[in-house]
């Protein structure tokens, strides 16, 4: 028999998981040869109990399982020797001045669980590095997070309106109901900055097309004679510039970031929120300095 496990994801505050219970039962159903153990988990979105009538074993014992499954990072307490571990770690973009450990969760020690795996004799399948052979990503969780953090954005705006919050997604757990819930919500004359033009970008702008808020083009916004809700989606040449004043290339920029400097001020002065779309590199011109935020007087 193989047996794959579902590990407990070491935030309590992260409700993902690897498989969902409807992954179980068509895993289950297919090979016959399989075992899905899952350890209980109260965070997670799933109940134990949805796995369990799937035909998963709960159990916090792993140590029997050929393969075990996060999403994130796992605590190296967790960590079991000579296993097959598979997650996004973050580890492959560790640089030499420590700047990668910016990404992923929080506090995460990337070396030190770099170090845990090697000393363990784990091998570790990242998401990350599962691609095709032009280098692109099977996996990612771009289009989802555009969704979910303009949905929790959207949200956030309605209370500062004195509108009652919508339910969390995880409580959803259906995008129809997301989608349905934001339609029939009014967000005034609200001014809203999106930017980015990746996947999680395109996840945002997506969910937007759900709303009752119009998108505007870049002059449009800078107009500032709306008198309904209205978004506008920058891509990275509209508030990133380079500062010998030449034209934006996007190539030259990810490798020389420190040669750009952000324009996106002429924009916030009229914004109530900012969405930020973009994907994020410690070396990149700040959006805004913490200083700035005093003259942003429409920001919610």
């Amino acid at each position: 028999m193989l047996n794959i496990g579902i590990i407990r994801e070491s935030r309590s505050d992260d409700k993902r998981a690897p498989l969902v219970p409807k992954n179980v039962k068509e895993l289950l159903n297919t090979y016959t040869d399989l075992n899905i153990i899952v350890q209980p988990s109260r965070y997670r979105c799933y109940s134990d109990k949805e796995y369990q009538k799937e035909g998963a074993i709960l159990s916090e014992d792993l140590g029997e399982c050929d393969l075990i499954l996060g999403v994130k990072e796992i605590e190296t307490s967790a960590l079991i020797e000579s296993k097959n571990f598979m997650f996004f770690s973050h580890t492959s973009k560790i640089q030499p001045d420590n700047s990668a450990p910016v990404q992923g969760t929080p506090g995460m020690d990337k070396k030190e669980l770099l170090k845990k795996i090697l000393e363990k004799k784990i091998t570790l399948i990242d998401y990350e590095n599962i691609r095709d052979n032009l280098s692109r990503r099977y996996l990612g969780f771009g289009r989802f997070a555009g969704i979910v953090g303009c949905y929790n954005s959207l949200n956030l705006y309605l209370e500062t309106l004195d509108q009652s919050p919508l339910p969390r997604v995880c409580d959803l757990n259906s995008y129809d109901k997301l989608k349905d819930n934001i339609s029939k919500k009014d967000f005034g004359n609200a001014r809203i900055i999106i930017t980015g033009d990746g996947r999680v970008a395109k996840g945002s702008l997506e969910f937007l097309e759900f709303t009752n808020i119009k998108k505007v083009n870049p002059d449009e916004y800078l107009k500032n004679n709306n008198s309904s809700a209205v978004f506008c989606n920058l891509p990275t040449s509209a508030y990133i510039a380079n500062k010998e004043g030449n034209d934006f290339n996007l190539q030259h920029f990810i490798k020389s970031p420190e040669m750009y400097i952000s324009v996106l001020d002429k924009y916030m002065l009229s914004t109530s929120m900012l969405i930020s779309s973009h994907y994020w590199d410690p070396k990149s011109p700040r959006l805004f300095q913490k200083n700035n935020i005093a003259k942003y007087t429409h920001l919610k």
